[in-house]
């Protein structure tokens, strides 16, 4: 009796280590979870919802209507869109707004809500317009809105404003706006005005073109430099622009030429500077840290195996900072994996978050399609928008490796 007894236990236990190898690791736990629903949220429609509509007018394409999140202070953050437009007070003209909603992000509540009237997009994207946004910088944070840019404290004071129109960037109508890493630096370049042209039934675009783009202090608008440059940048920092040019990274700095920094048989990723020094590329199935002199600092992922390919990196955010930044990653296979990482097949996505200084990921988490995510200024939060709730998860206590060597 005695020794069926110990077989029963011994078996309960091992079934018991069993399960608690084979089960899958926690996720981590928000710290604070926002149902914007309950602060009045309601979900924006399309401005090109009328098939007919857009074909008379393949500008209402170029409307942006992706909602955005950003940190504009330790506790504060921003969630941010387009509304459609609205007729005027005239009852002809149409207004374009923008919708902010500020929400505290240790109790959950809702701050303010504002709105910022802005002007219609003419471009498909941030290199040639980039319409309305709220971008975080080292004072506060900076509203770019109908022709103006306005810097508000931390509190949302309103601190000092810009006039785009008051100067030759303001001609066009039409301008790309970057924030360097550090936030006490941004670069606006203007683009020219295209223009729609109808051939038959066939409409396209004309216009665009080389243009001088303008580097200012974003705590008093002092402008500090500039630069003659083909297009807009994909990314800036305090005296270069760095843009993808079909198969190669092209950089520019202050007074200088353009000249490639990196290659390959694939199509160039997409580049942002994470610093002065150092760019990060992102591909479809791969990232890489570069530095400015072309010399690849590390790497993670693998070269896209096109239409098999068996995952894809969907989207990527950095801290103001730069010391962290964020991917996220869709799955299309089972057992696909990422740097190590397991990742969950679509609908579900997998953020990864990094430490540039370590090049090593620190934090991972599955969530559903995300509707945006943020890192906070120096990248101790990660926010995450999915459908109508707002997830908030510390990072103070992920940490990773020393830093490896370069």
């Amino acid at each position: 009796m005695c020794r069926v007894t110990t077989l029963a236990v011994a078996f309960l236990l091992g079934l018991g280590w069993l399960a608690a190898s084979t089960s899958k690791p926690l996720e981590p736990t928000p710290a604070v979870r926002i149902d914007l629903t309950a602060l009045g949220y309601s979900e924006p429609t399309s401005a090109h919802s009328n098939n007919k509509t857009v074909f008379r007018d393949l500008t209402l394409l170029m409307q942006d209507e992706d909602r955005r999140l950003s940190f504009v202070g330790p506790n504060t953050l921003a969630l941010y869109f387009s509304r459609p437009p609205d007729r005027g007070k005239d009852g002809n003209a149409l207004r374009y707004s923008m919708e902010v909603f500020f929400l505290n992000t240790e109790t959950g509540k809702l701050v303010e809500r504002r709105t910022w009237d802005t002007f219609k997009r003419q471009w498909f994207d941030d290199a040639y317009d980039t319409e309305a946004r709220i971008m975080e910088v080292r004072s506060g944070f900076l509203v770019e809105a109908g022709a103006k840019f306005e810097l508000h404290a931390p509190d949302l004071r309103l601190v000092s404003s810009y006039d785009l129109r008051l100067n030759a960037l303001g001609k066009t109508g039409m301008w790309s706006v970057k924030v360097a890493p550090g936030g006490d630096t941004i670069y606006v370049h203007p683009s020219e005005q295209t223009t729609q042209v109808r051939y038959g039934a066939v409409s396209y675009f004309t216009g665009r073109g080389e243009s001088e783009g303008t580097w200012f202090r974003t705590d008093s608008f002092e402008k500090i430099g500039s630069q003659t440059y083909l297009s807009g940048p994909d990314s800036v920092s305090h005296g270069a622009i760095v843009t993808s040019r079909s198969h190669c990274l092209d950089l520019q700095r202050v007074g200088e030429v353009p000249h490639h920094i990196s290659c390959s048989a694939a199509p160039a990723g997409l580049p942002m500077f994470l610093n002065d020094d150092e760019i990060l590329s992102v591909e479809n199935t791969s990232f890489s840290v570069f530095s400015t002199d072309g010399t690849k600092l590390w790497t993670a992922g693998m070269q896209d195996p096109g239409v098999h390919r068996s995952f894809e990196i969907d989207s990527y955010r950095r801290s103001m900072d730069g010391s962290r930044f964020a991917i996220s990653l869709t799955a299309y296979k089972k057992k696909a994996e990422f740097d190590g990482i397991p990742l969950v097949r679509s609908p579900l996505h997998t953020i990864v978050v990094y430490d540039t200084r370590c090049r090593q990921h620190l934090f991972s988490l599955t969530t559903g399609p995300p509707g945006a995510f943020a890192l906070s200024p120096e990248g101790q939060s990660l926010a995450i928008l999915t459908k109508t709730i707002v997830s908030i998860y510390s990072l103070k206590g992920a940490t990773c490796g020393p830093r490896l060597p370069s």
